[in-house]
């Protein structure tokens, strides 16, 4: 008889260790470094996106006017202290919240509008006829919380203000309420939508714009202004004098001397550039 013996099993086959390479440690140090990399940069766009840089809207392409006679040369600011709001005007109270403000004092409001757009029917002749009558109507944008009719008088308060823009090369502005009848159009916007508008010129988002027959008001300006002005009305009507100076032709200046009041196409918006204040072009006399 024949005894049996227990199989015997071999040992388990023991793994050895996992070692990197030269090459391995190479790569896996340039993932983890690619890695530190990616969240640098996330962190830095999220800053960027907080505090955007300032756009200078020099860079504006001229805009085409439909009107002869126009000029690129700068409108003498006649005022001798800092300009008085619009007679008759109250000071309006800013219908818009602030969600973030820039390092430079631009405070934003984030709002976006609809794409869409009310026009006011609100019509009135110009108050001093002249040879060439310029007339004009709004259109709002859905989300900005402004009546299209109440932005229309404004507007052409401040146009026909005697300091405003009446009698340069024989203008006179009137409101109208039939968009056939209209030279050009006022147009309020959200910020976003102003960004569009404004294009091939950067705004970014905070500024306002005229390109041919459109004049594109921000509606964050329109209602909260820049730390330059200290008077919502006064800064409207900067605004639009500004803004329907580059419809009529005319281009960025600087300030002419220190503590001078500032022709109305510096950029007052980003800087007075050592001036005060001024919302007003100046007289016929002095603008032609």
């Amino acid at each position: 008889m024949t005894a049996t013996h227990p199989v015997r099993k071999p040992p388990p086959r023991r793994e050895p260790p996992l070692v990197l390479t030269v090459r391995g440690r190479r790569v896996l140090l340039v993932l983890a470094l690619a890695a530190i990399l990616l969240v640098v940069l996330t962190v830095k766009a999220v800053v960027s996106d907080a505090s955007p840089a300032e756009t200078d809207p020099s860079a504006s392409p001229k805009p085409t006017s439909t009107a002869t006679g126009k000029s690129t040369t700068a409108a003498s600011a006649t005022a001798t202290s800092k300009p008085t709001a619009t007679p008759g005007a109250t000071q309006p109270s800013p219908s818009i919240s602030v969600s973030s403000t820039t390092s430079t004092g631009i405070k934003r409001s984030g709002l976006v509008g609809t794409g869409t757009f009310t026009t006011s029917t609100w019509a009135k002749p110009p108050l001093t006829k002249t040879a060439t009558v310029r007339n004009f109507i709004v259109k709002v944008e859905g989300g900005v919380r402004a009546d299209p009719n109440d932005v229309a008088a404004q507007v052409h308060a401040i146009l026909n203000d005697p300091r405003g823009w009446t009698g340069y090369r024989g203008s006179s502005f009137g409101a109208v309420s039939d968009p056939a009848k209209a030279d050009f159009v006022i147009h309020l916007v959200s910020p976003p939508t102003a960004t569009k508008m404004c294009r091939p010129l950067d705004v970014g988002g905070k500024w306002s714009c005229a390109a041919g027959n459109k004049v594109i008001l921000n509606s964050d300006r329109w209602f909260l202004m820049t730390p330059t002005y200290g008077n919502l009305t006064d800064y409207r009507a900067y605004m639009v004098n500004h803004e329907v100076g580059h419809y009529l032709g005319r281009g960025h200046v600087g300030c002419p001397k220190k503590g001078a009041p500032a022709p109305v196409m510096v950029q007052q918006s980003i800087s007075l550039r050592g001036c005060v204040p001024n919302a007003w072009p100046g007289t016929p006399s002095t603008t032609t």
